[in-house]
């Protein structure tokens, strides 16, 4: 069957799982994709609309051309392509995601005084995407500007679109919530984020999301509910919704009264964050389905599947207090299915007072284990032993049907012990069809196409050829490659073992190992650096017996068990098999990393306990290697100044924000970073506004004794 003979809409459909800007190479491929590649090109567009940093208006009165130079020129040329076929094109766009943010004061603006604004050009495109399903706005980046603020048009020609299904809002100004109360769609799905504070509802947003009453089933909200419950005090109800998520830190009690009555059919209440001040209003409801809480709510309802996503901590109340409300919740709730954090006093309270519970799923979250002494990674394994055992006998006479136990990720304990210990709690609860013990899998904080963006630098030829050099590989030989990454390097390897040879990559992130697998690497796999194990798939041949464990800027990243690395590394290798590596050592990322443990502790955070990234000395590293029987060759540290892709603040984000700074919200990060660049600026960045950061790299190669 050739293409030319698809079905259009069989073409169509199977081009729906390709990405977007995955699909321009399509559109040349042959005739038969071009109209099809180009409407899937078109259906999702994203624009990052910068405006100067002193604000849009400010900015369109002194220079127009200011808010849409270079940096908008994307978005330009998109609205002109649309422009040109305006009863064929808009009609592709599905989905539309405008991102506002400000230009850095740093960055300097180019002047084009004949281009037309670009909130123009767009307003133009809009009316005629008759078929725009999802609409995104986000200014969370834009401090002091606005989307509507000053264009009217652009205002009205979002309101009157009347196709979109879902709404994601992320504002900081009053005119644009306002924009949400025009809007003539009837969307099934609100997101609604702002950062406007104020407990007095504006007459602009006095009958906020009024107009969609008549279909909205799921709504998220954050930074309005006081906006939203006040009007629903004067009677407005939202009767279709079926989902809700209050994403706000606090929420006053009298909004939490009202609550079933503006969504009295609810079905699932979703409370991120710690939300109630008191415990004393009761919400009613006669049953929910799902509920998701780290808060104590005053539930009177029966609940089927509760989500309990904190510890016995008293954060609210005093402990012994807190303990006892939270109980008395989940003796209302009478849940079917209960997900929790492992906790002495849950588990004591399953078999006498949760008769109804079928199924329990023990979470694993950051603090849990070292809550009870277990502050060293060494001690985790016996922990972990000493916990199952727990849950065994806590368990022996309830009739629970299944239970799901999460474990520290980085619980270095052997498949056999949890197997054993999953027999022992089998044995004690004998009601148990359905247990499974396993370590919890590890939040994939990596982005493959971000890295390619941002760190390109780590596996250019320029940087790489040293460590290449010192792992001299030869054709026939058979390499793993620790810590691969996208597989850039990877693949060099493979071009110089050639066809006799064999390489094996190896990643933390599933992301990485998918790009692996796009550049030709076949033999790829998502696993721990500090307990690797090979998929037991796989051929025998490739469970040991390597010529060389080869890692590149990766093993730093081996805070919590370094021996774990190097232990790992001998069992992999044959005797007389290289270890070759090359990672940050002492001083690495000097003056940054400094910088980010001073704004944290300003601010009250325990770098230490957050800072993720291991740096040790030539005499650690040495004496590491020889105590787990390796003869160490050559080892040094070498410094490197590397220029950054961007600024400081675009390498944080992608290397401290998902791990440094992991635990805290946005603009709690976002405000750390900022900082953190400010303080590096004067070392970091020269007067063309170009960055760079010191690093300081460990190479060693070590020997395996026989």
């Amino acid at each position: 069957m050739s293409i030319q003979s698809l079905n259009y809409d069989v073409m169509e459909a199977i081009l729906s799982f390709v990405e977007p800007r995955d699909a321009l190479p399509l559109t040349a491929t042959c005739q038969a994709l071009h109209v099809p590649a180009t409407r899937r090109l078109l259906s999702e567009i994203f624009i990052d609309w910068e405006v100067g940093a002193g604000g849009s208006s400010q900015m369109e009165k002194k220079a127009p051309a200011a808010d849409t130079g270079e940096y908008n020129m994307k978005g330009l040329l998109f609205c002109e392509y649309m422009l040109r076929d305006i009863q064929n094109r808009p009609q592709c766009l599905k989905a539309l995601y405008l991102h506002r943010s400000e230009r850095p004061s740093w960055r300097k603006s180019v002047r084009r005084p004949k281009l037309v604004p670009f909130h123009e050009r767009i307003t133009e495109v809009i009316p005629h995407a008759t078929t725009l399903r999802t609409l995104y706005l986000d200014a969370r980046d834009a401090r002091k500007t606005s989307f509507t603020e000053n264009r009217p048009s652009l205002a009205d020609a979002l309101a009157n679109v009347q196709s979109l299904e879902t709404i994601r809002f992320h504002c900081r100004h009053t005119s644009d919530l306002a924009l949400l109360c025009r809007m003539k769609s009837q969307p099934r799905t609100v997101w609604c984020s702002s950062s406007w504070q104020s407990f007095e509802p504006s007459r602009q947003l006095s009958r906020f999301l009024h107009n969609f009453v008549e279909r909205l089933t799921t709504l998220t909200i954050r930074g309005v509910h006081d906006i939203m419950l006040a009007n629903a005090q004067l009677g407005l109800v939202w009767p279709r919704v079926k989902e809700l998520a209050i994403q706000d830190q606090f929420i006053m009690d009298k909004y939490w009264q009202i609550l079933p009555r503006a969504f009295p059919n609810l079905r699932s209440l979703r409370v991120v964050p710690w939300s109630v001040t008191t415990v004393d209003a009761d919400l009613e409801w006669s049953e929910l389905d799902v509920v998701c809480t780290r808060s104590l709510l005053p539930l009177r309802c029966r609940v089927r599947s509760l989500e309990l996503a904190s510890d016995l901590n008293p954060h609210i109340l005093p402990a012994h207090r807190y303990v006892a409300s939270q109980f008395d919740m989940l003796r209302r709730a009478m849940p079917v299915v209960l997900t929790c954090h492992y906790e002495r006093q849950i588990l004591e309270l399953v078999p006498k007072h949760l008769g109804s519970l079928k199924v329990l799923h023990l979470t694993e979250y950051a603090g849990w284990w070292r809550a009870t002494g277990a502050n060293d990674h060494r001690h985790l394994p016996e922990w972990t032993s000493t916990t199952l055992r727990h849950i065994a006998s806590a368990l022996a006479s309830s009739r629970i049907r299944a239970v799901i136990i999460e474990l520290p990720h980085n619980a270095t304990i052997r498949k056999a012990q949890l197997r054993s210990h999953a027999e022992n709690i089998a044995t004690h609860a004998g009601s148990l069809e359905l247990i499974d013990t396993r370590p919890e899998k590890k939040q994939d904080t990596w982005s493959a196409s971000n890295y390619q963006t941002t760190a390109s630098f780590v596996y250019s030829n320029k940087f790489t050829a040293p460590v290449l050099t010192l792992l001299d590989a030869k054709p026939g030989e058979k390499i793993i490659d620790v810590g691969c990454g996208s597989g850039e390097v990877t693949v060099q390897i493979k071009q110089l073992v050639g066809e006799s040879g064999l390489v094996v990559g190896l990643d933390s992130s599933e992301s990485m190992i998918v790009q692996c697998n796009e550049v030709g690497l076949e033999h790829a796999f998502v696993g721990d650096a500090q307990a690797i194990e090979i998929p037991s798939s796989w051929d025998a041949s490739l469970q040991g017996g390597y010529d060389a464990v080869f890692s590149n800027a990766a093993l730093h990243w081996c805070k919590q068990n370094p021996k774990g690395v190097v232990e790992s590394a001998k069992r992999l290798l044959k005797p007389g098999g290289r270890f070759v590596v090359e990672m940050g050592g002492q001083m690495n990322c000097i003056g940054v990393r400094a910088a980010l443990h001073h704004v944290l502790r300003s601010r009250g955070y325990d770098p230490e306990l957050l800072d993720p990234w291991y740096f040790p000395s030539v005499a650690d590293y040495s004496a590491l290697l020889e105590s787990a029987g390796f003869d160490v060759q050559t080892i040094s540290l070498h410094p490197r100044i590397t220029p950054l892709n961007g600024a400081v603040i675009d390498w944080l984000r992608l290397f401290a924000r998902p791990h440094f700074l992991g635990t805290m919200d946005d603009k709690a990060a976002e405000e750390i970073m900022e900082a953190v660049q400010e303080m590096c600026a004067v070392d970091c960045r020269d007067s063309e506004g170009r960055w760079s950061m010191v690093y300081i790299r460990l190479r060693f190669v070590a020997i395996s004794r026989a």
